[in-house]
């Protein structure tokens, strides 16, 4: 056989493997389960390098950029005492932060995210889903990139992916994510509903120029004669809250308000990370 002929048949192996691969990952519903249930969140997808912040708890004692020492751990026999060094500021999320106040100084306070997907009238039916008793001693672990894939399947198939929401449509779930306005946000502070966004499109820019896309947000809310979510207002304008929120998933697509949304969670408990 002649080196060409080789070649050739080794460049057609080589093209039908990526065709193979291409078609493979161009089908979304295939293992989507797993993928949208990691066996163990750790947080990074939700944030995009902004740092883990799965077991992340409020520092109790903060001086500055400086974490002050004062604990103890016991080694041997012995108690020693911890001294943490001087921390730097993340660069990345400086830059987030930076970049939310100078997008609501340049178009104001009351100014609120919208998503940029348009629906046609098919994507806008919404299914007769399965719903889930909650199990809150079994938490599902959500990220965005779970949600992307579910996404992408609706954008291909005009509907949700009967796998995923089967199980999960009204299950207890738990989120990370920044919190960003669905209405104008209030002078006390006290929400009724708020995105929990992907706290990447952050980095990317004015996200109230550039709209997140369905998978980057979710609908966050409380029952009626609940207690409201409440949040700093002055620190929602100079920074990425970070939250993780527990509570109950259902799929879409819904309109509130004209507000369009594919997940939203019926918040049960919420943790404000910074």
């Amino acid at each position: 056989m002649s080196k060409k002929k080789k070649f050739f048949i080794a460049s057609v192996v080589i093209l039908s493997a990526l065709i193979v691969t291409a078609i493979y990952e161009m089908r979304p519903e295939r293992d989507i389960s797993e993928k949208l249930l990691p066996k163990e969140y750790q947080g990074r997808d939700a944030i995009t390098g902004l740092g883990d912040i799965s077991s992340s708890r409020p520092v109790e004692k903060v001086a500055g950029d400086e974490r002050v020492a004062g604990d103890e751990r016991v080694e041997g026999d012995e108690k020693v005492e911890i001294v943490e060094e001087k921390l730097p500021a993340d660069e990345k999320f400086k830059k987030a932060n930076e970049s939310i106040s100078d997008s609501f100084k340049k178009h104001g306070a009351d100014v609120v995210l919208k998503p940029g997907d348009k629906l046609v009238e098919k994507e806008k039916y919404h299914g007769k889903y399965t719903l889930n008793e909650p199990d809150f001693s079994k938490l599902h672990p959500l990220n965005y990139q779970g949600l992307k894939k579910v996404y992408t399947y609706f954008r291909l198939k005009e509907s949700m992916p009967e796998v995923v929401v089967n199980k999960l449509n009204g299950a207890a779930v738990v989120m990370t994510g920044a919190v960003m306005p669905v209405d104008k946000i209030p002078e006390d502070g006290n929400f009724t509903a708020f995105w929990l966004s992907n706290p990447s499109i952050v980095l990317a820019g004015c996200v109230f120029c550039n709209p997140p896309t369905l998978a980057d947000i979710v609908y966050a809310y409380k029952d009626r004669g609940e207690n409201p979510f409440k949040f700093e207002r002055e620190k929602l304008f100079k920074q990425v809250v970070l939250v993780r929120v527990t509570g109950r998933l259902f799929f879409g697509p819904e309109t509130i308000k004209d507000q369009t949304f594919l997940f939203s969670i019926l918040v049960t408990d919420i943790e404000v990370l910074n």
